[in-house]
């Protein structure tokens, strides 16, 4: 009826549950943020490449049972740090080693856990990681396959490529 007064909308009240609904839409579009591709180019140096690959045959399993244990219990923060700690390791040595796609997909896995924080966390947010890891198992298994011979040594850098050293 004119001239009565309007209804003021109820304010909304941030519940563990819409809280979480939020976040998972934040975090499935953060992982879908973070799949775009990248300009990270491998270059396998033959030297530390299988020693990189012997400690990733170690690491990979800890971080495949990590990330489901976290999903299991998303209230698991040893089982998160875990995770962060075995990305970090990964991260460190695939770029050592000259895998610098796998080091790229674990910085960037690596970010979207320190993302998504540790609050309020359900698994549904936490799945998407499963994928993730999947595809990093994949291309850690398919560095693997590529044949010794296809390996850079240091020798194989053309001379005007190579940084100058200052001798004292």
């Amino acid at each position: 009826t004119p001239g009565a007064p309007t209804p003021t909308p109820s304010p909304i009240v941030p519940t563990p549950t819409l809280h979480a609904q939020v976040i998972e839409a934040a975090s499935h579009a953060l992982i879908d943020e973070q799949e775009d591709e990248f300009d990270a180019i491998d270059s396998l140096d033959a030297d530390l490449f299988p020693i990189f690959e012997e400690e990733a045959l170690e690491l990979m399993p800890k971080l495949g049972g990590a990330l489901r244990q976290w999903a299991a219990r998303p209230d698991n923060l040893s089982a998160r740090s875990e995770a962060l700690r075995v990305l970090h390791t990964l991260k460190g040595s695939a770029r050592l080693a000259g895998a610098n796609r796998l080091g790229e997909m674990t910085h960037r896995m690596e970010s979207v856990i320190e993302q998504l924080g540790t609050e309020f966390l359900q698994g549904a947010q936490i799945d998407p990681l499963l994928v993730r890891f999947d595809s990093i198992q994949n291309n850690f298994d398919a560095l693997r396959a590529v044949p010794e011979q296809a390996l850079s040594r240091p020798e194989d850098v053309p001379m005007e490529r190579m940084e100058p050293v200052a001798v004292e």
